[in-house]
């Protein structure tokens, strides 16, 4: 697992460090639409604005650097978070083995983006990932029910209050 996570973690560092390279300097882009591929992005909307919001966020360094490390501290928050609910549950595994679990999990979660929630995929990635760190199958299957739990417990009010606020419009609409 180190040597595959090594490489990914280097190749994402080139292209990042890469794409900063092309976003510093705002010429490429006029390049890149006057090269054929104007009439190639069109498909997926206006090419104007969409370069336009790419320059900009060029020239916003410091905003791109502090979206990138509140990213970062959300995604260590959520490791640390599953960290507690091991230790919590009886099932200790060290903090960098819960992060490297917690990647795969975030990549499958990824790659499921087509299925709502990933259902079954993240129950599937922990158990069949957890055994790689040294996690037993239960306890990777129990955080997993943990996280679903919180979701519930976050989604299902969220989704009362939205269906409350739309029964109220919807009233208000009809009495005029």
């Amino acid at each position: 697992i180190i040597r595959p996570a090594l490489f990914g973690l280097v190749a994402i560092v080139v292209l990042i460090a890469l794409l900063t390279l092309l976003l510093r300097r705002g010429d490429w882009l006029p390049r890149l639409a006057g090269a054929g591929a104007r009439r190639w992005l069109k498909a997926f909307g206006d090419v104007d604005n969409a370069l336009a919001a790419l320059r900009d966020i060029g020239r916003r360094r410091g905003a791109v650097a502090a979206s990138f490390l509140l990213h970062l501290l959300a995604w260590l928050g959520v490791a640390f978070e599953a960290w507690l609910a091991l230790r919590l549950m009886g099932a200790p595994l060290s903090f960098g083995r819960t992060l490297s679990l917690e990647v795969m999990i975030f990549t499958l979660r990824s790659v499921a983006f087509a299925v709502p929630g990933a259902i079954g995929f993240q129950e599937a990635g922990y158990t069949l990932a957890a055994p790689l760190l040294g996690l037993p199958v239960e306890a990777a299957l129990a955080l997993s029910l943990a996280k679903r739990a919180r979701d519930l417990a976050i989604g299902l009010p969220a989704l009362a209050i939205w269906q409350f606020g739309e029964v109220k419009a919807l009233r208000r609409a009809t009495r005029a």
